[in-house]
This record gives C-alpha cells, sequence and structure tokens, in this order.
C-alpha cells in the first residue's frame, strides 16, 4: 500500500523585495547577495529631497516609454538608467 505523504510549505518570502524562495537555504543566499551589493558607502552625500523626487518622475517616465502598451505579455525586460551612486542608494533606500 502506498503510503501518502504531507507536502510541507517550506516557503520563504524576502522582506525587502517579497520575492518568495523554495527554501530557507534559498531565502539565505538571496539575502547575503542583498547585503553584499547593497552596502551604503559613508562618503556618500545625502542628497535634496526635491533631487531625489525628480529623479524619481524621470525614471518612471524613461520605464513607461521602454514598455509597449500590452507588457504583461512580453515576459521579463531589462531596463538600466546611468546614475551616481547617491541617487540611487537615496531612491531604493539600499
Amino acid at each position: 500500500m502506498p503510503s501518502a505523504t504531507l507536502s510541507q510549505s517550506n516557503n520563504s518570502t524576502c522582506s525587502t523585495c517579497k520575492k518568495e524562495f523554495k527554501n530557507s537555504k534559498g531565502l539565505a543566499r538571496h539575502q547575503q547577495n542583498v547585503r553584499k551589493y547593497n552596502k551604503r558607502h559613508q562618503e556618500i552625500d545625502e542628497l535634496p529631497v526635491n533631487t531625489v523626487v525628480e529623479f524619481k518622475q524621470i525614471l518612471v517616465a524613461e520605464i513607461h516609454k521602454k514598455l509597449p502598451l500590452n507588457f504583461r505579455s512580453m515576459g521579463k525586460k531589462l531596463f538600466s538608467i546611468p546614475c551616481p551612486e547617491s541617487i540611487f542608494f537615496s531612491i531604493f533606500a539600499g
């Protein structure tokens, strides 16, 4: 007689980006990479709020230009825009 096994849902979710992982090891690896690449340097200047808000508006406008009207059927897209490290950390709170 075959035994029934219950599958445990061990999904782990990143609190920063809400990405789900199959196990805690995958989540730990993801969090290690996030910490590794998002270290804020002490010498980065704090920017005025209006500069950050203006760059956010530019960023949103550029993303809208790149996406077609039916962007959901297109799959994943890569988008990059050059910006100083201080603006990046101000916007994404790295």
